[in-house]
């Protein structure tokens, strides 16, 4: 009798464990081992009932990424990295630093200060304040006798491509202090208050026709602030500062602290390098760019602060320069599928604020602003990203032959 109890046991479990096989391989479309057959027997009556085994559960491992994590942070540190903070789809999935450091504590952006400055000119052009194509000499006077300057647009002022002189010899003198001066050197020159910033750039010299050609520097921005505190003035618009008016329409409704921006004698804000922010006040950033100007409010629902197609004219390649936006740098071309967009708000330093659409992916990368020298490279640090989120692998290497990435 026992022995016939026994056989029954098993012939039931192979039932049971059968039956679990298949409806898994019904679930998860593959096909599952068979179990050992096991010796026919026939029920017994007096066999005690067997409880239902249901076959354990197979659910999916994410795989561990921390190997490929670790290489990225590694690479980023060995070149002078700081900090290392990385959002995908809005949720903080990795973040490395140096000791002392963490997501909360503010750094220096240098020229990542530039792009705040293309987003509040669009959201300027939405309120109605001025389009892209205006000249800006109807609003800068002084500048209508002068035959280049008379025809500079505000287009061209934030694609740098205005024609006036981009910075003056004592700012390409203190930018090399700051970069290569010994210590005493870079402390001095980071204390040093400029004059007026905005009388700089409406005396800078105009040196190219607008539209000519693509010079990088900082007199473009001055410029453009200088028109747009007119602008506001004009209108009997508050606040009518041009980083007060930048508070009210884009940091505040971002909730974004900036923890500093630096001023010259007459106040005027350092918008083209001026501005400290921590890492994750810059990733908030980065992500109402990466959601096409949606923030999300208290309440849970999306908020469209800025309308995404004005927002996408910000990476739309600029004449002068095919890496350039409206103060953002972009990624390389390339076919279809082959390498992913990438906008880039770039700083002295190799401080950095990536945004990869496809990757659902912002990133924020902060290093000393004397480490501007160092073989640190954009493409080589986007690909390490992208592996350890598991991307596919991207073909950065089929485009080094072209110019990389830019350094500022």
């Amino acid at each position: 009798m026992i022995k016939r109890a026994t056989c029954t046991v098993l012939v039931a479990l192979a039932a049971v464990y059968g039956a679990a096989a298949c409806s898994g391989d019904a679930a998860r479309g593959s096909k599952a081992p068979s179990p050992p057959a096991l010796p026919a027997s026939a029920p017994s009556a007096d066999a005690p009932p067997q409880p239902q085994a249901t076959a354990p559960s197979l659910e999916p491992q994410a795989p561990d990424r921390s190997v490929a994590w670790r290489a990225a942070a590694d690479y980023s540190r060995a070149l002078d990295g700081e900090f290392l903070f990385v959002m995908q789809d809005g949720k903080v999935v990795f973040e490395d630093g140096l000791p002392g450091w963490s997501r909360s504590r503010p750094h220096a952006l240098a020229s990542g200060t530039k792009s705040f400055t293309g987003v509040a000119a669009m959201l300027a052009v939405q309120q109605g304040l001025f389009s892209l194509d205006d000249i800006v000499s109807e609003t800068i006077t002084e500048w209508k006798s002068d035959p280049r300057k008379r025809e500079i647009t505000v287009r061209q002022l934030l694609t740098l491509s205005s024609g006036i002189e981009p910075d003056t010899a004592a700012d390409r003198k203190r930018t090399r202090m700051i970069a290569a001066g010994s210590e005493a050197q870079r402390l001095q020159a980071l204390a040093e208050k400029r004059d007026d910033f905005h009388a700089q750039a409406l005396q800078a010299p105009a040196i190219h026709d607008p539209g000519a050609r693509f010079d990088y520097g900082s007199n473009h921005f001055f410029a453009f602030t200088e028109f747009l505190e007119r602008t506001l003035r004009a209108r009997g618009i508050k606040p009518d500062t041009a980083w007060e008016w930048y508070s009210k329409n884009l940091f505040d409704p971002l909730q974004i602290r900036v923890a500093r921006i630096g001023r010259d004698r007459q106040g005027n804000a350092q918008v083209a390098g001026g501005a400290s922010l921590s890492a994750e006040e810059w990733a908030k950033f980065g992500e109402f760019v990466r959601q096409g100007g949606r923030v999300r409010a208290a309440d849970g629902s999306d908020v469209q602060v800025l309308r995404t197609e004005l927002l996408n004219q910000c990476f739309e390649h600029s004449k002068c320069n095919d890496r350039y936006g409206l103060t953002w740098w972009l990624g390389p071309r390339g076919a279809a599928g082959e390498i992913p967009t990438v906008w880039m708000a770039a700083g002295m330093g190799k401080q950095r604020l990536y945004i990869v659409p496809s990757a659902r992916m912002v990133a924020v990368r902060f290093a000393p602003l004397n480490s501007e020298r160092s073989a640190f490279s954009d493409t080589r640090m986007l690909k390490l990203l992208l592996e350890a989120l598991g991307e596919k692998a991207i073909p950065f290497g089929e485009v080094s032959a072209r110019p990389g990435l830019p350094i500022n």
